[in-house]
């Protein structure tokens, strides 16, 4: 892969507002141990500023725990990296951050889970409440086939990983986006 893409740049979309976005994804259940694999991509003028990869320190017991872990840990990098572009004057909307499954988006909207099944991921959980509900960031669903943070939690080959690598660097533009 590296032999047939080391002549390929990185192209930055010009013009328009000064926006992040983000893509957090997770696998659930994916080592050994059980534990699942968190995958967080964030994107700036149509190309990614930042990737992320790393190995749940939880079990959890569902794909939808794997996923409020998921984006718990990624609110770290998405907050730090929104505070420092604050921090240089520049004016952020809020930032989204793009998750392809819809009941991660209505347990964090609507409190808690309705089967009390995640009252142990509370923290995690009000901590993305929170920073939702204070206008930092604004949580899109994002059909799985457009999430490309999948590029991060699981092994893919063939038309997926090269579409999902020409829109990490800027060379596929999603008509959404």
């Amino acid at each position: 892969y590296l032999m047939s893409t080391k002549d390929e740049v990185m192209t930055f979309a010009s013009g328009g507002a000064m926006a992040m976005e983000a893509y957090v994804d997770a696998s659930y259940g994916v080592h050994s141990d059980g534990s699942s694999r968190t995958g967080m991509v964030m994107m700036m003028a149509g190309v990614a500023i930042g990737n992320w990869s790393s190995k749940q320190k939880l079990v959890t017991k569902s794909s939808t725990e794997a996923e409020i872990v998921g984006l718990s840990d990624a609110l770290t990098n998405i907050l730090w990296m929104r505070q420092m572009l604050i921090a240089q004057g520049y004016s952020l909307p809020p930032t989204v951050i793009f998750q392809d499954n819809q009941g991660v988006i209505k347990i964090i909207r609507g409190g808690r889970s309705p089967k009390h099944r995640t009252r142990h991921l509370n923290v995690r959980h009000f901590f993305a409440r929170d920073k939702e509900k204070s206008g930092e960031v604004m949580l899109v669903y994002k059909k799985t086939k457009e999430m490309i943070a999948d590029i991060h939690t699981k092994p893919l080959s063939g038309w997926l990983f090269k579409e999902l690598t020409h829109k990490l660097s800027g060379h596929f533009k999603d008509p959404e986006m």
